[in-house]
């Protein structure tokens, strides 16, 4: 049984992926062909064409590795520090994690590989470390910063400007450790 009826009929399933892959690309660019196939569980052949002929998205090449993104955006710079919580579409969302996620870095998001992504601290789109609220302190409390280099006093200062921040952190939604 379908909730809210039967499910729509495609007209034209390749213009479908089309539009579905450019959508894709245009919100979370840039993008690996590969890593929009991986996303949507789709062979990579169809979704390589697909992108090919999305209307708006470009091809790019960010540290040697050809991506598409939305046509036409201008670099923004650096991003400085931002806090994602665990499981967050900035690492999830491909399946090449090399550009934003050093081994290190993994081994921190990640220990041992079990699956479990804490909540990371992005220097510029780049993993840096990891951080939470300890479980015990139901949001109050020093969070708990990992960072996988000994880190500057300025970069310090700006994951505890971030940290406070957070948004959640009132509501009691922090990540928790």
């Amino acid at each position: 049984m379908l909730v809210g009826g039967a499910a729509p009929a495609v007209a034209d399933p390749e213009a479908a992926l089309v539009e579905l892959v450019g959508r894709l690309v245009a919100a979370r660019g840039p993008l690996r062909d590969d890593d929009v196939a991986w996303w949507l569980g789709l062979p990579k052949v169809p979704v390589r064409a697909a992108a090919a002929a999305a209307p708006g998205l470009e091809a790019v090449v960010v540290e040697g590795v050809p991506m598409r993104m939305a046509a036409g955006l201008e670099p923004r710079g650096r991003s400085g520090v931002l806090l994602v919580p665990g499981f967050d579409e900035w690492l999830l969302g491909v399946a090449d994690r090399s550009l934003v996620l050093s081994p290190a870095a993994s081994e921190l998001v990640v220990p041992g590989g079990n699956g479990v992504f804490r909540p990371c601290i992005l220097l510029d789109g780049r993993v840096v470390g990891t951080w939470r609220l300890p479980a015990a302190s139901r949001g109050a409390g020093a969070p708990v910063v990992e960072l996988l280099e000994p880190a500057s006093e300025a970069l310090r200062r700006a994951v505890e400007r971030a940290i406070r921040a957070w948004p959640h952190r009132e509501a009691g939604t922090a990540p928790r450790g």
